[in-house]
């Protein structure tokens, strides 16, 4: 089961739902529709932006795209996520990561990945905040700024990382989103749904 709600198939979609999803797959290929937009599109206008702030998040910005999807791999793990793991671990793949680096990200050890000091506190911080906003402290701040030579653009970019991941997180598994076809990390409890060919 894919989401709680009932969704038109993606061929099927009209109207504003039809062009979130136009929009989308010019992106991500045909029918590459996480369940999460799916369940977005409910709200196409909201939905919109979303994935434009997402875009804008993940494709710009001074840390790179995969520093970016380790932080929102490592959070669908702590969040407990599953779906989340695998589309992530998906985006992941794509950059190049392999499949036992991302198992390394799952256990919070990113040293396998080659980052530097800075990311690595960076990531320390995007833990932290993920679970405790409020015991981030000015001193985490200073260190990673007089230290580590951060600046404040790349503080903001991973805590809007944790921000955008945490909501993903919560939007996936209170729908009920499930994996996709098209996913290639952490897929060996999938079971895709029959086709009525398969179902004779």
């Amino acid at each position: 089961m894919k989401s709680y709600m009932e969704l038109p198939e993606i061929a099927e979609a009209t109207g504003k739902r039809k062009e979130l999803y136009d929009r989308i797959q010019a992106d991500r290929g045909e029918g590459n529709i996480s369940s999460l937009f799916q369940a977005y599109g409910t709200i196409p206008e909201a939905a919109m932006h979303v994935y434009l702030k997402l875009i804008a998040l993940v494709d710009n910005g001074k840390l790179s795209k995969t520093f970016k999807e380790t932080i929102m791999v490592a959070l669908s793990e702590v969040n407990e996520c599953d779906s989340c793991i695998s589309f992530h671990g998906t985006a992941i793949k794509s950059l190049g990561v392999t499949d036992e680096q991302i198992d390394a990200i799952r256990r919070l050890d990113i040293t396998p990945l080659g980052f530097s000091e800075k990311e690595q506190v960076l990531f320390e911080l995007a833990i932290k905040a993920n679970g405790e906003a409020h015991s981030v402290t000015l001193e985490d701040w200073d260190h990673l700024r007089d230290d580590l030579g951060a600046t404040d653009e790349e503080i903001m970019e991973t805590l809007e990382t944790v921000n955008t991941g945490n909501s993903f997180n919560l939007i996936t598994c209170a729908t009920g989103g499930g994996k996709e076809e098209w996913y290639t990390y952490n897929m060996e409890d999938f079971e895709p749904e029959e086709t009525p060919a398969a179902a004779e």
